[in-house]
């Protein structure tokens, strides 16, 4: 590690150059080093139509006095003699001005003194007229009301005007006159001939000032409605729902993804279709998607999933427990073809497994009751397993003892 230390004469903003050489290779670095008179802040107190209160600060950062210090801002207000600042003095000044909206409405303040000079920029909007409180209902299939306030924050304004569009369509009015804090409430129904995505957009104006406020909504022409998963045994399930036409008469297409089934057909205004499928499944976790379509357009869709069992486990249970014995209840079912069946028992200590298998029919069930002993009192997880030679199950417990 390399100190080095350097008396300045005066304060100021200073650049470093570090560089370090060795045979043909060389490295270098900069620091920027800024002490004695530094602005330190910028910012908007209150405003007020245009007339803005701000303040702005700076420091004599050394720990000497600091000679001829001076500030000026790009308004036009400015100290009016110099002045020193003592060590580690600060300067707030707090300015009252009337802009103008052709200012730009940016301030640059800058201190300047023996010991350097800095500047501070700020940036600012005069708050003119805005949107406040929008909200929309859906009155009927093509009807959408929207409520919104107009507030002016900012002098008296004449004329302020605000216009609506949605889908080619347009609502407006002008002539408005609204003083400083005052507000005036809008509400306007927009009629729709068509369903799908659509966008409103609301647009306020007045002298230079604007607003604007978008939302997306959409119409829903074609809806799916009461969707039953109906579980007729173990593996068969029968799916009911109705697609219904809120609109006018459209070509209806609905899809199912599994099974894979997809049909079209002409609705008329109000019109609905019941649909009814029946499907057997294979063992696992399914997952189906309903679908409906307004011709090629997307307008809803119902999602389910379930479990399929072959042969399962439907409920296991502790009936019993106390120090140093459990038992337990395991209500096994076969939803297929006869099957011979195993069964397992893991309590945590050692495992108890069936001297022989269970021969179940179709649809059969079985309940397996089985008595644990526990060498000690404790918590004992459990987990019981049956087996066929391609189906198997499984659920998990506790005993405590």
């Amino acid at each position: 590690m390399i100190r080095l230390e350097h008396n300045y004469s005066r304060g100021g903003d200073y650049r470093i150059n570090i560089t370090s050489a060795y045979s043909n290779n060389s490295d270098y670095d900069s620091l920027n080093l800024l002490f004695g008179a530094k602005a330190t802040d910028i910012g908007v107190i209150k405003k007020n139509a245009t007339l803005a209160f701000v303040e702005f600060s700076a420091k004599n950062t050394i720990g000497n006095t600091s000679l001829d210090w001076k500030w000026n801002c790009s308004n036009g207000v400015h100290s009016t003699v110099p002045f020193n600042m003592s060590a580690l003095e600060g300067l707030l000044v707090v300015m009252e001005h009337n802009f103008t909206l052709s200012d730009g409405k940016n301030l640059t303040c800058t201190i300047n003194s023996t010991d350097g000079n800095q500047s501070k920029i700020l940036s600012f909007n005069f708050d003119g007229i805005k949107i406040e409180g929008y909200n929309s209902t859906l009155l009927d299939r093509d009807t959408v009301q929207i409520k919104f306030q107009i507030r002016n924050y900012y002098s008296t304004l004449n004329n302020v005007r605000w216009n609506v569009t949605a889908d080619s369509l347009l609502y407006n009015a002008s002539g408005i006159t609204l003083n400083q804090g005052q507000t005036t409430t809008i509400s306007q129904e927009i009629n729709f001939t068509n369903a799908g995505a659509k966008q409103i957009v609301i647009t306020i104006g007045a002298d230079n000032f604007t607003d604007i406020y978008p939302e997306n909504v959409k119409l829903y022409a074609l809806g799916i409605q009461d969707f039953i998963n109906y579980i007729k045994n173990g593996t068969t399930r029968v799916f009911n729902f109705i697609v219904k036409n809120d609109w006018n008469g459209l070509k209806t297409l609905w899809n199912i993804s599994n099974p894979s089934l997809e049909h079209s057909i002409n609705l008329t205004s109000d019109e609905s279709l019941i649909v009814v499928i029946e499907e057997n499944y294979a063992q696992g976790k399914k997952g189906i998607t309903v679908t409906a379509f307004n011709d090629t357009y997307f307008e809803d869709k119902e999602i389910d999933v379930f479990v399929i069992k072959h042969v399962g486990i439907n409920k296991f249970e502790t009936l019993y427990e106390n120090k140093s014995r459990a038992v337990t209840s395991s209500f096994v079912i076969n939803n297929i073809n006869p099957l011979n069946l195993s069964w397992r028992l893991d309590n945590s200590e050692y495992n108890i497994s069936s001297n022989q298998n269970l021969e179940l029919n179709a649809s059969e069930q079985v309940f397996v009751i089985v008595e644990n002993n526990f060498s000690s009192s404790g918590i004992y997880p459990l987990n019981f397993v049956i087996n066929s030679s391609t189906f198997n199950d499984n659920q998990t417990g506790v005993a405590v003892s």
